[in-house]
């Protein structure tokens, strides 16, 4: 379970990012949020014309589907922004991925593995 007061704590940003509007035109929403495993918390560069490097501590996928029966997914990936110096500062950095981007390998692995069309591999069902 993912104690979100004290990510919050952290990063107060992080309380407007946990609720976010939904879209009345969407059939299905389905949001899973989970802490980044720690062997994949090395620095994630965030984009927007500027590098500003960042922990990801928290993903969160939400898978959407449509009116037409397709689904499509959002990946965010969020944590604390890493400072010139190499502190860890308090400031929330979010880095977004739609259906088609490119995202990190261990990212994609994560949203393949909690697709609500994908059943289980036999390596994965217990007997």
């Amino acid at each position: 379970m993912i104690d979100f007061d004290e990510h919050a704590c952290q990063m107060p940003e992080l309380l407007r990012w946990i609720h976010p509007a939904r879209d009345p035109r969407h059939q299905d929403v389905r949001t899973i949020w989970a802490e980044v495993p720690q062997q994949h918390r090395a620095p994630l560069t965030e984009g927007c014309g500027q590098d500003r490097p960042f922990v990801p501590l928290l993903i969160k996928v939400r898978f959407i589907r449509q009116q037409d029966g397709d689904w499509s997914v959002s990946v965010t990936i969020g944590g604390p922004q890493i400072r010139a110096n190499g502190s860890i500062g308090t400031r929330l950095i979010i880095r977004s991925y739609r259906t088609h981007d490119p995202m990190p390998i261990w990212a994609a692995d994560y949203v393949l593995d909690h697709h609500p069309d994908t059943t289980p591999s036999p390596s994965k069902v217990t007997r």
